[in-house]
Formats: C-alpha cells, sequence, structure tokens
C-alpha cells in the first residue's frame, strides 16, 4: 500500500507493519495528488501538480520523470502499456509515450513504429580506433615509407593510422618520453611545495614590475630618508602601474641613452691612458694641481666614431629636456633634425594645415590661367603715334 501526504512525501507500506518499507520525496515539496502501480515494469507512479515520478516498488531508485509547465490535475495509464494521459491547467491534454515501460495500446499501436524509426542505432565508425596525423609527424615519426599501404589512410591534408600502431611507434621513437614526464611531476610536487612555505610576498603591479622592485628594494635599503616606493601608492601615478601604454620599453635607444654605463661607451677598446713623464707633472706645495686623466688611441685600433655621435646625442637630450623658450632658441623655423642614432638621421617637417593648402593650389591654378589668358599689345593692331613738335629745355 502507498500513501502520498500533504509535504511531497510517499510512504509504502507493508499492511502488516505500521513500519514504511520506503519513503519516497517529490523536490517540490507539493501535495501528492495521484499514486498508482505499474505491474508490467514494477514501478510505483507518483504524482504532483509540478511533476510525474516513476520509481522502482523494491529498491526505490528512480526510473525516469516527467515535468510540465502547466499544473497537473489528474493523469491516466491505459493497462500495462507506456502511454500516458494528463490532464492541465490548459485548454489541450498532454500525451506521453516511454517504450521502456510497456508497448502502446492496441488503439495506436503505430506509435511502435513511429519510435522503431526514430531509436538511435549505435553504429560503429570506420575511424573510430584510429588517429589522424599530419604529414610534417609523420615524417617525425619515421612513417613516409607506410604512404600507400593499409596501414594509413589518406585524407584531406594527412592520414589516419590505427591508435595501437601509432603508440607503439610513438613509444619507440620516445625512449626517454617517461623520463621527463617523471621529471615534469618531481618538479610539479617541489613547486607546490614552495608555494606552501611561509615567505614574505611582494606584490607586484602588472605593468613596469622591474621599476616597482627596485623601488621596493630601495625603500629596505633607506631607513632615513623618504622611500621612493611611495610611487607606487599614488594616485597620480596610477596609470603607471595599470596602464600598458605607459610600460617603459629598455631596449629603445632613448632609455639606453638615459641609462648608459660607463662601460657601454667602450673606451678601453680603443684608447688607453696615457703616460705621463716626471718633468710634464707640476709639483708645488703651495697650488694643489688636479691632473685630468688623458686617453691615447691604441696601436693598430682603427678610431670609430660612436663615442662623439653618443656625446652629441646626449647634449641633444639635455636640449629636448630643458625649458620651451631656450629650445625654441636652438631649434628651427622649418625643419628640426634630432641627433643620428647609430648613423641614422630623423628629419620632422611641420606639416600644413588644409587650408593652407587649399589656399596656395587655388593661388597656383589662378596664376596658370592667367599666364594662358595674357595677350601681347602687337595683338591689338594700334595705329602708330605721329610725334609732332620737340620740346627742349633750356639750360640754366
Amino acid at each position: 500500500m502507498a500513501v502520498g501526504t500533504s509535504v511531497g512525501k510517499v510512504f509504502l507500506y507493508d499492511i502488516r507493519s505500521r513500519i514504511p518499507l520506503l519513503i519516497k520525496e517529490h523536490p517540490y515539496e507539493f501535495p501528492i495528488k495521484k499514486i498508482i502501480f505499474h505491474y508490467h515494469s514494477r514501478n510505483i507512479v507518483s504524482a504532483d501538480k509540478k511533476v510525474i515520478k516513476f520509481w522502482n516498488e523494491v529498491s526505490g531508485n528512480s526510473f525516469t520523470s516527467v515535468e510540465q509547465e502547466a499544473d497537473l490535475n489528474d493523469f491516466c495509464i491505459p493497462g500495462s502499456s507506456g502511454l500516458i494521459l494528463t490532464a492541465n491547467e490548459t485548454p489541450k491534454m498532454n500525451v506521453f509515450y516511454i517504450p521502456d515501460l510497456g508497448s502502446a495500446p492496441k488503439w495506436c499501436h503505430h506509435l511502435d513504429g513511429i519510435t522503431e524509426e526514430l531509436e538511435e542505432n549505435y553504429t560503429n565508425s570506420i575511424y573510430e580506433d584510429y588517429k589522424f596525423i599530419e604529414r610534417s609527424e609523420l615524417a617525425q615519426l619515421g612513417l613516409e615509407s607506410l604512404i600507400g599501404s593499409n596501414h594509413l589512410r589518406p585524407y584531406m591534408h594527412g592520414f589516419f593510422i590505427n591508435k595501437r600502431l601509432y603508440r607503439e611507434v610513438y613509444s619507440a621513437t620516445q625512449p626517454f618520453l617517461y623520463e621527463q614526464y617523471r621529471k615534469a611531476q618531481i618538479e610539479k610536487k617541489l613547486q607546490e611545495k614552495r608555494e606552501n612555505r611561509i615567505g614574505v610576498v611582494k606584490k607586484l603591479p602588472k605593468v613596469n614590475k622591474k621599476l616597482a622592485l627596485k623601488l621596493l628594494e630601495s625603500r629596505d635599503r633607506s631607513s632615513e630618508k623618504p622611500p621612493k616606493s611611495e610611487l607606487l601608492h599614488d594616485e597620480r601615478f596610477k596609470s603607471l602601474w595599470n596602464d600598458a601604454d605607459f610600460e617603459i620599453d629598455v631596449e629603445s635607444e632613448d632609455y639606453k641613452l638615459r641609462h648608459r654605463r660607463r662601460d657601454a661607451i667602450k673606451v678601453e677598446e680603443q684608447f688607453q691612458p696615457e703616460s705621463f713623464s716626471s718633468s710634464e707633472i707640476l709639483e708645488d706645495d703651495e697650488i694643489n694641481l688636479r691632473i685630468p686623466k688623458m686617453y691615447e688611441l691604441k696601436d693598430g685600433v682603427k678610431f670609430t666614431e660612436d663615442i662623439v655621435q653618443l656625446e652629441s646625442i646626449a647634449s641633444k637630450l639635455k636640449l629636448q629636456e630643458a625649458p620651451l623658450g631656450i629650445r625654441a632658441q636652438a631649434e628651427e623655423e622649418e625643419t628640426t633634425t634630432l641627433a643620428p642614432i647609430r648613423n641614422r638621421v630623423i628629419t620632422i617637417q611641420p606639416q600644413k594645415s588644409k587650408e593652407v593648402l587649399a589656399r596656395e593650389k587655388a593661388q597656383k591654378e589662378h596664376l596658370k590661367e592667367r599666364k594662358e589668358l595674357r595677350r601681347s599689345v602687337k595683338d591689338l593692331n594700334l595705329p602708330k603715334l605721329k610725334i609732332g613738335r620737340k620740346f627742349y629745355s633750356k639750360r640754366k
């Protein structure tokens, strides 16, 4: 005997005992509206207003369930068939057919033929046990001699090869594959152990990580002076650490010139310190003379102008950092030529506005038209003027 409650529970009893054999709960906890026994499939069918559940009468395992959008009032299963008719809060009834519950009734036996046509039959594909590889991978495995045999099936831009054959050949061509896998696993476990250790983790921004790390290191070294790492928390320089457009390119020429080291010029490669004699050095107790360090070109070394160019570039860059008034005096009005960087010269020509270009073009066309329309005085055929009396002035 099965009993449904108002909280969505179904109790299955043996009439000889007051202890239920099974307790089945509906997920929505709505009152149970109907319970029937489906003897052909040995299932119990219970329904509330949202779902119809099919479950085994012995084990209580769920067989299937049917849910509807509209509220359910009643359902009917003709005999031991798999046809289910439901009465809902809609103008039309819903009909469901589950072949695993039972066959269709005699008056609608055509449903069995429809389900047989719709049944998905599993068919073994001809390429199920094969692996697709390209021609380049085939050459790496050394199987080019199998092209044209039954072991390879050409398809598009590659071949299908039996998976078993592929695994055997791959393991033979990669004898140290297991060792590499073993080392990778050991390294992975060691990395996990390192991550679990307690340590000081420095939070670095997404952009300019090297600069941020340098500022943090300077903060650790400096105790008296205010730390430069305050730039990391200054809102004015927020874009320097978040926006990729502000990332410092350490490979650019300007960066190398502004942050070049002394050994970057490589003076010692071409020059050597000049040796002075004792007579050339002036010794005076009263005046302390600071003699500059002089260099001379090494024997057999050809002089290159890279050093001179670098010095001129440095002076030009200093000019660029000067105020606007000084730069305006030093620069030309029409063209500006920057310092050569590694035998390259950049010439910047100021671009004229569209209005100026249009005005100049119109003026040129006007002059050209006037030149075409201009006529000579001879073409007018004017009469010659007759000069009569001549007038002279008396000399003083």
